[in-house]
């Protein structure tokens, strides 16, 4: 084999070299994410038997609330807080 042709190949190890393991971490954190988006789902399926209209109604009417305390001016926040 020539110098030239023994640098080609030993070129072309090192870049298959990079690319396997560049695609092997690209698959352990694909399956770590997919691990967690798996986990979020139970947990959701799980607080989603817990939640009902009306909770849902109870803490948007709540947070309404809030949100004028926040947004007017005029409101002393320290007595609204307390006020509720």
């Amino acid at each position: 084999m020539s110098g030239n042709m023994m640098i080609v190949v030993l070129v072309a190890i090192v870049f298959a070299y990079l690319a396997l393991t560049q695609f092997s971490a690209r698959g352990r954190r694909h399956n770590a994410l997919k691990q967690r988006v798996d986990m979020l789902e139970t947990q959701l399926a799980i607080y989603k038997q817990y939640v009902n209209k009306e909770t849902l109604e109870a803490i948007n009417q709540r947070l309404q609330v809030v949100e004028k305390i926040v947004t007017d001016d005029s409101y002393d926040l320290k007595k609204e807080i307390n006020d509720l």
